[in-house]
């Protein structure tokens, strides 16, 4: 395991916990959007550790995703449950398409200012 593998591996399993924690326990802004933004940060974590992508296209990807995420749900109606709601949430919101940015870009920035050490 490489010295990157590592740290994405920290840093996915650190933001599945505190993810996991805010689904259950989390209420309002909390759980509706700070979990937004940390699972974005969360999947680029698991997409760095599983592949050679540039962190540009990392970035893009999960933006596109999370964007298509939240297309489907102005379009169709989920149904309810947890597994669904875990995974593709229930209802459309911009705030969320902010915070899938945010995460984006924080995710981002990580693995340039923390794991590469350049920019």
């Amino acid at each position: 395991m490489t010295k990157t593998n590592t740290h994405f591996t920290i840093i996915a399993i650190l933001t599945f916990i505190v993810g996991m924690l805010l689904f259950l326990f989390g209420t309002g802004f909390a759980r509706n959007y700070l979990g937004d933004f940390i699972v974005i940060i969360f999947l680029y974590s698991l997409l760095s550790i599983f592949s050679t992508y540039s962190p540009l296209k990392k970035t893009i990807f999960l933006f596109l995703f999370a964007l298509g995420i939240e297309v489907i749900q102005a379009f169709v109606i989920l149904p309810t449950g947890a597994i669904t709601e875990l995974t593709l949430g229930n209802t459309f919101d911009t705030l969320d398409i902010l915070f899938y940015t945010l995460g984006a870009f924080v995710a981002y920035k990580i693995e340039y200012k923390i794991i590469r050490k350049t920019y």
